[in-house]
Parts: C-alpha cells; sequence; structure tokens
C-alpha cells in the first residue's frame, strides 16, 4: 500500500514538470536591469562608480552596504522607489 502513495505522490509532484509548465527566466538580473535604465546614461560602469564611494564602504558586509547604497541612491537621482531596493542590493554584491 505504501508503494501506491508514493507513486501517487511522486506523480503529483511531477505534473507540472511534465505538463511543460517551466519556470520564468530571468535573462538579466534585477539589479543590472534597473542599472542600464537608470543609472548608465550617466555612470556607465557601476563598478568605476561604486570605486568613488569606497571609502564608505570599504570593510563593511553586503546587507550594511545595501543600507548605505540605499540611503545615497534615494539622495541621488533614484529610480522609481519599488527599484531602489534591488539597486541598492545588486550594487551591494558587487
Amino acid at each position: 500500500m505504501r508503494g501506491v502513495w508514493a507513486f501517487g505522490l511522486l506523480a503529483v509532484l511531477a505534473a507540472p514538470a511534465c505538463a511543460g509548465e517551466r519556470t520564468p527566466v530571468i535573462e538579466e538580473p534585477a539589479g543590472e536591469a534597473i542599472w542600464e535604465a537608470s543609472c548608465a546614461r550617466c555612470h556607465r560602469d557601476a563598478d568605476k562608480a561604486l570605486a568613488r564611494v569606497s571609502w564608505v564602504l570599504t570593510g563593511q558586509l553586503p546587507p550594511e552596504r545595501a543600507v548605505w547604497l540605499r540611503d545615497f541612491i534615494l539622495n541621488h537621482h533614484p529610480p522609481a522607489h519599488d527599484k531602489i531596493e534591488t539597486l541598492a542590493g545588486w550594487l551591494a554584491q558587487r
């Protein structure tokens, strides 16, 4: 009886994959897309832009860097408010 249940559970779990449902693929990271749309016109290279503020980011972990970058972006030329966290997080990982 357990074998029937296991087979049934396996069939239920595998059904979405067999039905052709796929997980959407994001070709470009969201942070990079926001950078390209909102920042790249003036700051072509994200790494060079980060180098200009590296004095404050050196020695900080990515979460701390993201907080500082978020505040900086808010006072600079921010993209839409719902995109600031994503952009700051992306930059903090670089």
